[in-house]
């Protein structure tokens, strides 16, 4: 399913489960009205069940609204996906979560202001990359968040246990504050080991 039949979608939240090919490879494909943290609570939940992740892309689109394909490898998991709720995990955050402790990161990029990228219009591009591990997606949003900052679109994608992952960063309630690229790039840099 590719992003523009997920933005044509009606109206509510649903997921698609389908296998690829590969033993243990399946397409995600989920679509609606999600919360902010929802990214971070289905990854969180996924590795919780022994899912990994292998690539992810999810684009906002209207007030909310999410379109994203994932790309997951239950080779390990510790039950069947196709009776899992991954709507279900998108919406709650796994109880027993605490962001991991000295969580730290190989590197940061901020798009420069006048850089295209696809013209952001207004809004910031950032680049990632860290070694992969639990929970980093969730603790990357709750800290862009925690400044006033949410995904308008993501890319993540993890290869030889390296996370690398893109943000389209735009503000709670419109464009991005201000003071927003400088606190970005502190709060990344605080994050660099």
């Amino acid at each position: 399913m590719t992003a523009p039949e997920l933005r044509a979608r009606p109206r509510g939240r649903a997921f698609r489960l389908t296998p690829l090919a590969g033993a243990h490879a399946w397409s995600l494909a989920i679509w609606g009205a999600l919360p902010s943290r929802w990214c971070g609570n289905l990854t969180l939940n996924c590795t919780g069940f022994g899912i990994d992740i292998l690539h992810c892309e999810a684009e906002r689109f209207g007030r909310g609204r999410w379109s994203a394909l994932f790309v997951l490898d239950a080779s390990r998991a510790r039950s069947d996906p196709r009776a899992m709720d991954f709507l279900h995990m998108s919406l709650r955050r796994p109880a027993l979560f605490r962001a991991a402790a000295g969580m730290r990161i190989e590197g940061f990029r901020l798009a420069p202001p006048d850089e295209a990228d696809g013209d952001l219009g207004g809004d910031l591009g950032v680049d990632v990359w860290a070694p992969d591990r639990l929970g980093l997606l969730a603790v990357l949003l709750d800290r862009f968040e925690s400044l006033g900052l949410v995904p308008a679109a993501i890319r993540a994608t993890s290869e030889d246990g390296v996370a690398r992952d893109h943000f389209r960063l735009t503000g709670q309630a419109g464009p991005p504050p201000r003071t927003a690229r400088e606190q970005l790039a502190r709060c990344l840099g605080a994050l660099r080991g």
